[in-house]
């Protein structure tokens, strides 16, 4: 079970290549960047009180994550089409 989880998230040289191939898409390196910067802002939505203050944290590094694996997941395919071919 553990191990299908992890072929859902992609390979670190993947995800450097993504991030540095000029002809990727822009939004996908800014939502992945905004998200990270509001994790480390001291700054909160919600003031970080248990549980409740902690959900805005979750939410956003999840949409982020998901956005983010599935754009690299379709990079990775494309390549991969582009390679065979």
């Amino acid at each position: 079970m553990y191990l299908d989880r992890m072929k859902k998230i992609p390979d670190l040289n993947t995800l450097y290549n993504f991030f540095v191939d000029k002809n990727t898409d822009w939004k996908p390196k800014l939502v992945s960047g905004l998200a990270l910067l509001y994790i480390l802002w001291p700054a909160d939505l919600i003031p970080d009180i248990p549980i409740f203050g902690w959900a805005d944290d979750a939410t956003i590094t999840f949409l982020a994550g998901w956005y983010l694996a599935h754009k690299v997941k379709q990079y990775k395919k494309h390549h991969a089409q582009k390679e065979s071919n």
